[in-house]
């Protein structure tokens, strides 16, 4: 069975035609509408499959679950199908009504069966007004980064 190496939802995506890089353009994770009803223009869901040779002619069924609180959940299927090491799927999804404060939860599949989670907060408005401007971020744990290179 493939295994899923990682799993995002962002507002765009792009490829490097030629080394075949991908770039995450703002990764969705945290939203403080203006208004409400808001709409996610646009939200790109992106997963990277590993598989193992023998597997490389099976097909496989993986589908995009969008849960928003008070609507009927939305599901996006697509077929995969491995002819190299690995397999990136990327969905586009336009238009993602937005009510009222609430989590917004990305949900990808692999034959019906849950693989990974990605949750969007949509926060109150309220949170937007900051005294000097500019929307205050929840707060959260600082990040650590590690050398993989001992310093020359």
């Amino acid at each position: 069975m493939p295994k899923l190496e990682f799993f995002l939802v962002c507002r765009s995506v792009q490829t490097d035609i030629i080394t075949n890089e991908t770039s995450f353009i703002n990764v969705l994770e945290d939203i403080t509408p203006e208004e409400f009803p808001y709409i996610i223009q646009r939200a790109m869901s992106v997963s990277l499959w590993n598989f193992e040779p023998s597997e490389a002619r099976d097909d496989y069924q993986a589908a995009l679950v969008v849960r928003i609180p008070g609507k009927r959940e939305a599901r996006f299927p697509m077929n995969l199908s491995f002819y190299e090491h690995r397999c990136r799927a990327i969905q586009g999804i336009l238009e993602i009504p937005i009510e009222g404060p609430c989590d917004v939860t990305f949900e990808v599949q692999l034959n019906g069966k849950h693989a990974a989670l990605h949750t969007v907060k949509i926060h109150p408005k309220e949170i937007r007004a900051a005294v000097e401007g500019g929307e205050p971020m929840p707060t959260s744990s600082p990040k650590r980064t590690k050398r993989l290179t001992k310093p020359k």
